[in-house]
């Protein structure tokens, strides 16, 4: 039997999800993983499948609500993973995405430092119409001075106060 850890962003790890990462994440096209379907492709897709579902799942869209908080998610950020009954060490969300990163002991573990980046994707009216306004914009405060873009519609959204 072998030996699980789950110090790796909630996931049970074994040893050889360690060893294998790279290949797990497409160093090798994942040829031979798929037929059939390798075991530790498939823990480690559902881990990342997981995270990505919570931050929809959570997202307040409650048209009727007289909540303040619609369009915030559900849970206070402490909450969030336990709440969405996601194990984690540490992470860190807002209302449209989150970011966690594996501790000492996953890093270790891993070999490397995992960070997972979960955005829930596009739910509301308002929000379908930013995702359209694909101009490429500078904003320093947030990208720095070298130049980089970020899209005008994110950043509207990313920025908006409400």
């Amino acid at each position: 039997m072998e030996e699980l850890h789950s110090d790796f962003i909630g996931l049970q790890v074994t040893a050889s999800i360690a060893d294998r990462w790279r290949e797990l994440s497409g160093e090798k096209n994942w040829n031979g993983l798929f037929n059939p379907l390798d075991i530790d492709l498939r823990r480690s897709t559902i881990n990342y499948g997981d995270r990505a579902t919570a931050n929809g799942n959570a997202f307040n869209n409650a048209k009727l609500s007289s909540s303040n908080y619609r369009g915030f998610s559900r849970y206070a950020r402490k909450d969030f993973f336990s709440k969405m009954g996601i194990p984690v060490s540490e992470s860190e969300s807002t209302w449209s995405a989150y970011v966690a990163v594996a501790t000492d002991e996953g890093k270790a573990l891993l070999g490397r430092r995992d960070i997972v980046v979960s955005c829930r994707g596009t739910l509301l009216n308002v929000e379908w119409l930013k995702d359209f306004d694909a101009v490429l914009i500078s904003d320093p405060e947030i990208v720095g001075n070298n130049n980089a873009k970020i899209h005008k519609g994110f950043h509207s959204l990313y920025t908006a106060k409400d």
